[in-house]
């Protein structure tokens, strides 16, 4: 294998800053996040819900936020098996 760490350089080449994609960009993660809503909602069914949504709700984001880090972290480590 030539350089593994080829795909890790200049990551963010081709990308735009213009406005509107980045505004449409938003748009679709504030819609892809939407699911936290549903499920704060069913807090009124829980007894004794603040210390309840306090701890499971720093837990889960940690654990969507790292998913998320390690699912990046695997594409573009991948790219480097592709021809």
């Amino acid at each position: 294998m030539a350089d593994p760490g080829l795909n890790f350089r200049n990551s963010f080449e081709g990308t735009t800053n213009n406005g509107n994609d980045l505004s449409v960009a938003l748009v679709n993660v504030l819609f892809a996040y939407n699911g936290y809503a549903n499920a704060f909602g069913l807090a009124n069914e829980i007894k004794n819900p603040i210390p309840t949504l306090k701890l499971n709700g720093a837990v889960s984001i940690t654990i969507v936020a790292l998913l998320y880090i390690f699912c990046n972290i695997a594409y573009f480590a991948a790219g480097a098996f592709l021809p």
